[in-house]
């Protein structure tokens, strides 16, 4: 809640946050007061201060100030809550993990950024490289060198789902598509993902193996199923195999089974599954003709 310390309206402001504050701690929801800063008021370390101290006082458990270049440190000292550095306007992305480093180095808990996130060209990489500083100590130039490697592979993921083979079916009354990845692994949980740019995104940020290929069906824009098939001189691997719960029992599955053996069929010999113990049921892959053929549940098809 904001509060004028030194502004036209800072006694409703203050009565405001105190009457807020109480309501908090009756619920145990922890309250935040932000030092509200006029356009024609000084913004320098002395304000702050006291506008971050009387907030506290008067009951925040924290306190969202602004970072001054002179003095932050006092500001930071000089308070009894947590401080969380405000982002404010919208800066160079290296300028802005800079005063992010120099804000929690300087005493700050943490930082609070809106437009210095969501206006940039790569928000997710920008989140990234932000949280680097704030809880691992990175230096800007290393958080901006994060952001911009983040940022690259964030704006290949397009190219990489158009180079994808990509095939339209109907089955049981959807219309999907099934889409073939030569990258490496994407072992995610589906329930996260809701748009092939974010699955493909989780595919490469995995550990790439070679000889791996993705498969995942879409329905619509939504993946539903998917798998992986990974090459080994002659033998050929399936792991990975998923569904969501929504779309189960609809043979999804056995559509996606039945396109990774036909690709294993013409330059492998063997193809294995290699499931935990009792992850796979025996009658599911019965039906591809995939016998146990040693411990540990690893259906095998000549």
């Amino acid at each position: 809640i904001q509060v004028f310390i030194g502004g036209e309206h800072e006694t409703r402001s203050v009565h405001n946050m105190t009457r807020l504050v109480d309501a908090g701690l009756r619920a145990g929801v922890p309250v935040m007061g932000i030092t509200a800063v006029g356009k024609n008021m000084v913004r320098d370390a002395k304000y702050f201060r006291l506008a971050c101290r009387i907030i506290a006082e008067l009951g925040a458990q924290y306190v969202k100030t602004y970072f001054v270049e002179d003095g932050f440190e006092t500001v930071t000292a000089s308070c009894p809550v947590p401080i969380v550095m405000a982002g404010g306007k919208k800066l160079v992305e290296l300028e802005a993990l800079t005063m992010a480093y120099n804000a929690v180095q300087q005493g700050a808990a943490g930082v609070d950024m809106g437009r210095n996130i969501f206006q940039s060209d790569a928000p997710q990489a920008m989140i990234a490289a932000v949280a680097a500083v704030v809880h691992k100590n990175m230096k800007p130039k290393e958080a901006f060198e994060l952001f911009n490697t983040l940022k690259r592979r964030a704006t290949s993921i397009g190219e990489v789902v158009r180079m994808a083979r990509c095939e339209q079916f109907t089955h049981s009354g959807h219309s999907l598509r099934l889409i073939e990845h030569i990258r490496g692994s994407c072992m995610c949980t589906l329930q996260n993902i809701r748009t092939v740019e974010q699955l493909v995104h989780k595919s490469l940020l995995m550990e790439e193996r070679a000889g791996g290929r993705w498969l995942a069906l879409f329905d619509g824009d939504r993946p539903v199923a998917h798998c992986v098939v990974f090459s080994h001189h002659g033998l050929a691997q399936i792991e990975d195999v998923a569904t969501l719960a929504a779309w189960q029992r609809r043979g999804f599955a056995k559509r996606l089974l039945e396109h990774a053996l036909e690709l294993a069929r013409g330059d492998h010999d063997t193809v294995f599954i290699q499931a935990e113990a009792n992850d796979w049921p025996l009658g599911f892959n019965a039906r591809f003709f995939l016998d146990n053929r040693c411990e540990g549940d690893n259906f095998v098809r000549r």
